[in-house]
């Protein structure tokens, strides 16, 4: 068995084995089309692949697997398919070409490899979790492999390692959810004969959170994950020294747009055996960005560079910054018969822990108030029943400004339609 590069002599046995892998694909693998040679000539030439790679046997392509580049994110690629004879599943075929392309994706500087499959796909599932592959939460079935990055960032411990075989974890088919200070990651742990390695990754930044080596442990993490915005939230680092000397630390922050942090670059030494912990003053700014809570929205990353031992370690936490107060006109959009008033419904959530002032004013809408204030203690909602005229189309705006004890204040506009 060999694992390779696809050539031209290939494509004959390459359109063999696709001709021949209609069995366990949902709608067969061809679609009832017989490939030949020239159709894999020119479907090769379209691709635009990373890579395509064969696995064959006394002379049979038995396996196949095309790596691209991913759709959105630069630092990812992608296996866009992979497919072993009927004959030879079973064999250690696919994971074959998986670590190929694991490697592929190392040598070329990508952070992390992805792939799709479906969830009634079991034997495929646990192959991949024995890869490293996690199943992304709330997806169905999208996987995510950060073994690239963590090869090169733990090659100090890993370099040499037969890291498929030290690698230690529970396989489950079902979605990968592990909680570690109040965020998802995934735990990444190889068995070494030096002691355990440990990388815990926050999928939603994409990067580290948590490092563990026989000689550190470095760690980031903040004490919120949805920040409010214009509000202060606290960051900390992290660093355990497991050796006989003292540990220099420095570390670079890299907070993105729309995040405010008091600190930026510090430096700490750990004496042999103690840890230190480091608390920084952040802030999600007025204008930061709201992505949503869905695997599509990327969010907002907080970088910080650890450098010691010689090597440095990105560690990073994912942030999904939102509004303080959240306003909802019910229903919306406002639709009625021409010339008829409608009964609608003005709700203000406070989502801070501080009493807040709101004030409210409608523009554009014909409403039967078109300011009012309201009082709300941390936490509360409160509601405001209005009556609004539908004598024809109408595109206006309810304006929020609310003033926060403490001295905190924010704005926010929503729009709104009226439509007869």
């Amino acid at each position: 068995m060999s694992v390779r590069e696809l050539e031209p002599r290939d494509y004959e046995g390459l359109a063999r084995l696709f001709n021949e892998s209609e069995e366990g694909w949902p709608g067969g693998f061809t679609g009832g089309t017989k490939l030949t040679a020239k159709v894999i000539k020119d479907w090769v030439r379209r691709t635009r692949a990373i890579a395509h790679l064969i696995v064959e046997e006394e002379g049979r392509v038995l396996g196949y697997l095309m790596l691209t580049s991913h759709w959105r994110d630069p630092d990812a690629c992608y296996v866009a398919l992979l497919n072993v004879h009927p004959e030879a599943r079973g064999r250690g075929f696919g994971k074959r070409l998986l670590l190929r392309a694991i490697g592929l994706a190392r040598e070329r500087g990508f952070n992390r490899l992805d792939l799709h499959t479906w969830s009634g796909n079991a034997r495929a599932i646990g192959l991949y979790k024995r890869t490293g592959f996690f199943w992304v939460p709330g997806t169905s079935v999208y996987m995510q492999n950060y073994v690239p990055l963590l090869l090169r960032v733990l090659g100090r411990y890993l370099e040499g390692v037969d890291w498929y075989s030290a690698f230690s974890r529970r396989i489950e088919l079902e979605e990968d959810r592990e909680l570690w200070r109040g965020r998802e990651v995934f735990t990444y742990t190889w068995r070494l004969d030096g002691g355990k390695v440990v990388a815990k990754v926050d999928w939603e930044a994409k990067l580290p959170c948590y490092v563990s080596t026989p000689d550190f442990e470095v760690e980031l993490w903040s004490s919120e994950r949805r920040p409010l915005k214009g509000f202060d939230f606290e960051l900390r680092f992290r660093a355990v020294n497991r050796g006989g000397k003292p540990l220099q630390v420095s570390a670079i922050a890299e907070p993105p747009s729309g995040i405010g942090l008091d600190k930026r670059a510090w430096s700490l030494e750990v004496k042999p055996g103690e840890e230190v912990e480091l608390s920084l003053s952040a802030r999600a700014l007025k204008d930061a960005a709201e992505p949503l809570e869905e695997y599509e929205e990327e969010a907002l990353v907080l970088k910080v560079v650890a450098s010691l031992l010689g090597v440095e370690i990105p560690l990073a936490v994912g942030l999904r910054p939102r509004a303080p107060v959240e306003v909802e006109l019910r229903p919306s959009p406002i639709t009625a018969l021409a010339g008829v008033s409608k009964r609608v419904k003005l709700v203000v959530h406070n989502r801070s822990g501080k009493r807040a002032k709101v004030r409210v004013a409608l523009e554009g809408i014909e409403a039967s108030a078109r300011e009012f204030e309201l009082e709300l203690e941390g936490g509360a909602t409160a509601a405001r029943d209005l009556t609004v005229k539908v004598s024809r189309w109408q595109r206006g705006e309810v304006r929020v400004s609310v003033k926060f004890e403490g001295g905190a204040s924010y704005e926010a506009r929503e729009e709104v339609s009226v439509k007869p």
